[in-house]
């Protein structure tokens, strides 16, 4: 968009209300919801093999007994309650076993949006050990789990995998409130000075963003905002604004609104200059990549925004 109102000047220089970072939080996940499969929630003993997953993180969750993870060069022995996440799930081994009848654990793939690459898995590191006692509300959302999965009732699954999807919430909370994010949007959502830029890019995405406005929000010098932005985020503040501007394009396009609506909702000039924008970005045509769009099939690598 060219040109500020004024209005919308001093609105960029507003800081964020109260739970702004909760709700730039919200926008991620609205834009990338995740999507749970528990494949095991109760007793189970013996040895489990997965292929490296570039479409799924995988999740390991032991509440008794005792659980070995293999993989990628790494071999973990865990005797307490843990959660352990796998962002970008090499090829591994879980063994499990325990007195009496095995281990009682949780293991399930998750998806962050269609997508394979999103900002959410990208911040987190390659291997997320949690102990249970770190998250509160979790060890009574596991037993709802087994107790579920121990009732046999119809809709059992979808009732396993939405509390699944609640577990991996109450671990990203964890990660803001922790600081667990390596790099990515998760960590400048948690960064005390690049948080509440990203709660206002995320809550005003419309707005036009110079490079000034942000370091302002962050009461820095504009080179010195760069530098940390970039470092922390992992890409330049205008390309992140980029980027996120054409998720909200994604998601509007595949609620069926038109291109002219999805560019003047998310703050392009035009529907040329978000075609265009897809273009660069993507490598295809907005019309390219609705048709390979969930709801149909997931996008291919060469259609993925990092």
């Amino acid at each position: 968009m060219n040109g500020l109102t004024p209005q919308a000047s001093t609105a960029l220089h507003r800081p964020p209300p109260p739970g702004a970072l909760d709700d730039a939080l919200d926008t991620l996940l609205r834009l990338q919801p995740v999507r749970a499969h528990a494949f095991l929630a109760g007793r189970a003993c013996g040895t489990m093999g997965f292929a490296d997953d570039p479409d799924s993180a995988h999740l390991h969750l032991l509440q008794r007994g005792h659980m070995q993870v293999r993989g990628q060069g790494q071999s973990l022995t865990l005797n307490r309650p843990h959660l352990l996440f796998l962002p970008r799930p090499p090829q591994h081994w879980v063994h499990l076993d325990g007195e009496p009848g095995g281990a009682d654990a949780v293991c399930a793939s998750i998806r962050f949006g269609a997508q394979a690459r999103n900002p959410i898995a990208d911040s987190l590191p390659d291997w997320l050990l949690v102990p249970l006692e770190d998250l509160p509300g979790v060890p009574p959302l596991v037993q709802l789990m087994f107790d579920e999965a121990a009732r046999q009732e119809p809709g059992r699954q979808s009732v396993l995998d939405q509390l699944c999807g609640v577990l991996i919430l109450q671990l990203l909370r964890h990660c803001l409130r922790a600081g667990l994010a390596e790099r990515g949007a998760l960590a400048g959502l948690a960064h005390p000075r690049l948080g509440p830029v990203l709660a206002a890019l995320h809550r005003d995405p419309r707005l036009d963003w110079p490079t000034e406005a942000m370091a302002s929000l962050a009461a820095l010098s504009r080179p010195r905002f760069s530098e940390l932005f970039t470092r922390v985020v992992g890409t330049q503040p205008a390309r992140y604004l980029l980027q996120h501007r054409l998720r909200l394009a994604q998601h509007e396009l595949r609620q069926g609104r038109s291109l002219d609506w999805a560019a003047d909702a998310t703050g392009f000039s035009s529907a040329s200059a978000l075609s265009r924008a897809f273009s660069r970005e993507l490598g295809c045509s907005p019309r390219e990549w609705l048709r390979g769009t969930p709801g149909q099939q997931a996008g291919t690598a060469r259609h993925d925004l990092a």
